[in-house]
């Protein structure tokens, strides 16, 4: 399945673009946890391991699949820390 990160506030606010776009703005990535998960440790889902990490963002955090372009994608939601408090309340 296809990957996309959505941005969420900030400068990069209303953004797409796809994980490999995203991978080569950043050297930062989000923490395997396959060997805890098949341990059955209680940790985020596959879908977010190795993932780009962006500094000034909360994220990466699973939005779902959405259909775009005729096929299903993933979507890997990222949001300024303002955003993210904003709708946790």
């Amino acid at each position: 399945m296809k990957m996309y990160c959505e941005f969420v506030g900030g400068p990069r606010n209303g953004q797409r673009m796809t994980v490999e776009e995203a991978e080569k703005l950043t050297a930062i990535r989000s923490a395997d946890e396959s060997e805890a998960r098949a341990r059955g440790g209680w940790v985020h889902r596959e879908e977010l391991d190795n993932r780009p990490v962006f500094d000034g963002y909360c994220g990466p955090m699973w939005d779902g699949t959405r259909r775009w372009c005729g096929e299903e994608c993933g979507v890997l939601r990222y949001e300024t820390w303002e955003v993210y408090d904003l709708l946790s309340r």
